[in-house]
């Protein structure tokens, strides 16, 4: 019971650790114009459509890795797979409102939404691998 709630809580934590640290590169790189608000969710969403192509894709792909190795920590700790669904899945919340609040209709959100979504997959399929080993 314990290292299935430690699994529960250590799996988001990473994930989120990996999100911030992501998220600190690409604001370092390519910083919030000066004057600009980080907490108008309107300026935010203009900065994000400023952002070359390749940043973008990275920052997605950034969501489905942390929600992987999410997933991976969670049951490599607690030994069981569906703690690293729920790992994985917690992405899918903050994933859901940077969507919704921030981001202009269209493709990016649901790109954004489904990413934590493959990476639990992943990862999941990746700890069985390597614990089956």
């Amino acid at each position: 019971m314990m290292r299935t709630l430690t699994g529960m809580a250590a799996g988001p934590l990473l994930a989120s650790i990996l999100l911030l640290a992501l998220e600190a590169w690409i604001s370092g790189l390519y910083p919030l114009p000066a004057g600009h608000d980080p907490h108008d969710p309107d300026a935010l969403g203009a900065w994000i459509s400023s952002l070359p192509v390749y940043i973008v894709g990275l920052w997605l792909l950034g969501w489905g890795v942390a929600a992987a190795l999410g997933a991976v920590m969670a049951i490599a700790v607690s030994g069981r797979g569906w703690v690293g669904l729920i790992a994985g899945l917690a992405l899918i919340i903050p994933a859901s409102l940077v969507a919704l609040v921030v981001l202009d209709p269209g493709i990016l959100p649901a790109i954004l939404v489904v990413m934590p979504a493959a990476g639990a997959a992943v990862g999941i399929l990746t700890a069985h691998g390597i614990m089956a080993h």
